[in-house]
């Protein structure tokens, strides 16, 4: 099973790569790594979920918002390298630094 059949299996689908707003690349590829930068939660041009979380937005909707964020980083990786079954391993910096500055409180979920 690939895993844009595994996102299907999830109701979930790759969203157009995003377009970069700033002077960046939104992934970069450096022999056989690939980087990704300036992901944000706009699902092809929307951002569905704005506000502060525990006024505007509930927790359940900041989860959301941060899965599309990690959507459009799949779909860079997926225009970087062509199929994100080329993917041999994924290295999250957020939750390492998350946890390096907070200790057990930055381990989220």
């Amino acid at each position: 099973m690939t895993v844009e059949e595994r996102l299907a299996g999830l109701n979930l689908a790759l969203p157009e790569p995003p377009k970069p707003v700033g002077n960046y690349l939104p992934a970069a590829r450096v022999g056989n790594l690939v980087f990704t930068s300036g992901q944000t939660a706009r699902i092809n041009g929307v951002r569905r979920y704005m506000g502060t979380v525990g006024k505007e937005v509930t927790p359940e909707e900041a989860y959301l918002s941060a899965r599309d964020a990690a959507l459009n980083c799949l779909a860079c990786v997926k225009q970087a390298v062509g199929s994100l079954d080329r993917v041999k391993r994924v290295v999250n910096g957020a939750s390492d630094l998350l946890e390096r500055l907070f200790g057990e409180a930055g381990r989220h979920a």
